[in-house]
């Protein structure tokens, strides 16, 4: 009974001791998360402010692309009008000679 009293004695000892020196680590650990958790948090805050800048630019390229597809359609409607008018003038004209 004695040696088995003394062996849980040891062994109980060395998980005492193991844990005590696995808690060292493990303290610097966490301090080192909490030293830098908090430099991430800002940088993600300026990923996020980034990809918001990235997405309205985008916005404002998509509306100026639409735009200068519109003054296009336009002018090409306005030439073909213009096209037809000249056409329509040009017969009259050859009419009258």
């Amino acid at each position: 009974m004695v040696t088995f009293v003394l062996l849980f004695q040891i062994v109980l000892n060395i998980i005492v001791s193991s844990v005590s020196d696995m808690n060292m680590p493990v303290n610097e650990l966490v301090r080192l998360v909490r030293v830098y958790s908090t430099p991430w948090e800002e940088k993600s805050a300026a990923l996020k402010k980034l990809h918001e800048d990235y997405e309205t630019k985008q916005r404002q390229l998509n509306i100026a692309v639409k735009r200068l597809q519109l003054v296009d359609a336009h002018k090409e409607r306005k030439e073909g009008r213009k096209e037809q008018t000249d056409g329509w003038t040009n017969e009259r004209t050859n009419e009258y000679e």
